[in-house]
């Protein structure tokens, strides 16, 4: 009986020694991970110490796995929320750049991409998710607009609107505007 007791007392102990393990492992895991955020680590690494402060070896390893899940949770949390700011962020300055720059005609994914450290494919996939809208259709959208304005506003030629929006050549721009608005740059102009 004594000998069943005492297995039974080492199995308990085992148990509470390998969850006592794999708390401090998650801990530690979390605080890494805590420190990639930095904006985050301190409201991260502050509950953790609390968690910690309150964690004694006699306390129900069950109820501290339960308690530690609710930090992870916000954790995961904090961290979605931040990178919804950092993408909300990073389409406002691209589209802050290309509404500045869309005159220019060299303006274009490889470009934008290059200026602000991502691979195109990224910016393309990004940019699509962000406004719900390819990133060369918002770019000729832009340029027709302006193009529609400065055509009924200035009597300006075509050849001088299609270069003030970023076109090389008149053909292309009128191509393009047909295609964009139905009618040609100069019917525009008349209408």
């Amino acid at each position: 009986m004594n000998e069943i007791y005492r297995l039974n007392f080492i199995k308990n102990n085992l148990t509470k020694n390998i969850g006592l393990l794999l708390l401090n492992s998650i801990v530690s895991t979390l605080l890494r991970a805590a420190e990639k955020i930095p904006n985050e680590y301190e409201y991260i690494s502050g509950n953790v110490r609390e968690f910690i402060g309150r964690f004694t070896g006699e306390s129900d390893i069950e109820l501290q796995f339960k308690e530690l899940r609710k930090y992870i949770l916000d954790f995961c949390k904090r961290v979605n929320e931040s990178k919804r700011s950092e993408r909300t962020g990073l389409i406002k300055q691209i589209i802050d750049f290309i509404d500045a720059n869309y005159q220019d005609c060299q303006i274009s994914l490889a470009s934008v991409a290059s200026k602000f450290n991502i691979t195109e494919s990224y910016l393309s996939r990004f940019f699509k998710e962000q406004t719900g809208e390819n990133f060369s259709k918002y770019i000729e959208r832009l340029r027709m607009e302006k193009a529609h304005e400065l055509l009924n506003k200035q009597n300006l030629p075509v050849s001088a609107v299609a270069e003030k929006v970023g076109y090389n050549y008149p053909q292309v721009f009128r191509r393009v505007y047909k295609r964009y608005f139905g009618i040609t740059p100069s019917m525009s102009r008349k209408n």
